[in-house]
């Protein structure tokens, strides 16, 4: 598709995720005209960036779809990549938006009264614009990975697929979030060769809370409330081999698995590896995180006067003893045998394609109410102000994607 210079567009949505089909989805409730420009390929990110087993790690009764919600299994089960993918194109061609994928902008910038988009198909004039990439839109590799050498396998955990693309020896994963537990643990479930997982600062996620999925508690701290009703976790959830799978994936199971745990990785030097000594502090400081965290959930179910089984399902959830790990500060890689990394270090911004004056110092987006800024561009997909002066650490994910296009869109029709 080639842009019709002369044609105006009310909205161009940019950004072909699933928070950009939402604000299709919303738009088009409104009778507003609007087109999608996708980077890639429409949910790229679901199709193509996902690992061969990946699950997500919220159950099925908090992905809120609009318009296919009751399609969606009501249970605390967990959908594999390729499932969510199949029921977000049923949303999407549900939706049938116009959209243009594989084009880059190369340029957002306001020409008199109208915004101009420089892409590689040539410029698109709107009215308005919504971005919907996400904040973290970018795959991060620390700089500390052009200092090793070109014979060890590098790639980021958006490229991993599966165990099969690994060379043959060791792995090194670095991040301890969610995605670098889930890697390591097959990683090592396919190999005799040393896996290690590298931690640095933490932000554990409570994996249950008062019988609910913790994923639930950190929408709702961040904000976000529509959805389906909660679904608490029951005794016969202990039963469902999905469930228990996906709720054990943790440090315990890493290291019970044989993955082997250090601090965080500070440096490459020659072949050799160089790691802090934090690691205890790291796990004493995520203690202590989540300690806080149950207690601001705390206040949110005296605040919203939820009636809970007062008796915890147990799941058996084993933590880490620190006294019992063997702190790895040094690793020689022809030594070790080790012959990949897995860099599963997230995302950051980049929105230096947008010339318009509405960021700050740090380069995120300058909000009112969380979605509009003082230009005729609004954003969606962000994270939300959970209390006044404090900015949530948490996510939107396919819990509060679709309100948080909603509003969005809410947003831009009553801005005039």
């Amino acid at each position: 598709m080639r842009p019709n210079e002369t044609e105006v567009y009310p909205v161009i949505i940019i950004g072909g995720g699933p928070c950009g089909l939402a604000a299709s989805y919303y738009l088009k409730e409104k009778g507003i005209k609007h087109i999608i420009i996708e980077k890639n390929e429409m949910l790229q990110t679901w199709k193509n960036e996902r690992w061969d087993s990946f699950h997500l790690i919220s159950p099925n009764w908090m992905t809120n779809i609009p318009g296919i919600k009751s399609r969606i299994p009501y249970n605390n089960e967990y959908m594999s990549g390729k499932e969510i993918y199949k029921y977000l194109k049923e949303f999407m061609d549900m939706v049938d938006p116009d959209y243009l994928e594989n084009t880059s902008i190369n340029k957002l910038y306001k020409a008199e009264s109208l915004y101009k988009l420089e892409t590689d198909q040539g410029i698109f004039h709107a009215q308005k614009v919504i971005v919907a990439i996400g904040l973290f839109n970018q795959p991060f590799i620390p700089p500390v990975a052009e200092e090793l050498g070109k014979d060890i396998y590098q790639v980021h955990s958006s490229q991993y697929k599966n165990p099969n693309q690994l060379k043959p020896g060791g792995t090194l994963i670095v991040g301890g979030g969610c995605s670098g537990v889930q890697i390591a643990l097959e990683v090592k479930q396919h190999t005799e060769n040393a896996v290690y997982l590298s931690l640095g600062s933490m932000r554990p996620i409570p994996v249950i809370y008062r019988n609910v999925n913790g994923m639930y508690w950190l929408n709702r701290l961040s904000g976000f409330s529509s959805g389906k009703p909660i679904l608490p976790y029951r005794d016969k959830d202990l039963c469902n081999k999905n469930i228990q799978n996906v709720i054990s994936q943790n440090l315990f199971s890493c290291l019970a698995s044989g993955v082997k745990l250090t601090g965080r990785f500070t440096k490459g030097q020659g072949t050799e590896l160089m790691f802090s000594n934090s690691l205890c502090n790291a796990l004493e400081r995520s203690n202590t995180y989540m300690r806080s965290i149950e207690k601001r959930i705390d206040k949110e179910i005296k605040r919203m006067a939820l009636n809970l089984p007062s008796l915890q399902v147990d799941f058996n959830l084993k933590t880490i003893n620190c006294d019992n790990i063997n702190l790895i500060q040094k690793l020689d890689m022809i030594e070790h045998d080790i012959q990949n990394i897995i860099w599963c270090t997230g995302y950051k911004p980049d929105y230096s394609w947008i010339m318009l004056d509405i960021f700050n110092a740090l380069g995120e987006p300058e909000l009112i109410d969380g979605y509009a800024t003082k230009e005729d561009v609004f954003f969606c997909g962000l994270r939300l102000l959970s209390e006044s002066k404090e900015k949530s650490t948490f996510g939107v994910g396919l819990y509060a994607f679709a309100e948080s296009a909603k509003r969005a869109v809410e947003a831009l029709t009553a801005k005039r």
